[in-house]
């Protein structure tokens, strides 16, 4: 979270979060953004990145998970939906052949 945050408790975190897919349901997902990044929400940040077709964005906050989780295969599948459809097999490979959304 940013350093001005106040530390929540989960409730609050939760309540936060469910905020942010209710602002994504209303269609402000500029507004979402802001939510899922101050919560470190990166799945649902990605998600939002897709919806307003910033492709580009996406895939560098992808990246730069990676170089942190390299071993995080949820990352390489979401990569691959969103832009090289060649990195399923990397997910694949990544998790042990046991991460069935990578097949």
């Amino acid at each position: 979270m940013n350093s001005h945050s106040v530390p929540f408790s989960s409730d609050i975190l939760h309540l936060v979060w469910e905020f942010g897919d209710l602002l994504v349901s209303c269609g402000l997902i500029g507004e979402a953004v802001k939510v899922y990044e101050d919560l470190e929400l990166w799945d649902n940040l990605i998600y939002c990145y897709r919806l307003m077709e910033k492709k580009a964005s996406a895939v560098e906050l992808i990246q730069a998970r990676l170089s942190e989780r390299p071993s995080d295969h949820r990352l390489w599948y979401t990569e691959m939906k969103l832009y090289l459809p060649f990195i399923m097999v990397t997910a694949f490979t990544v998790s042990n052949f046991e991460f069935p959304r990578a097949l």
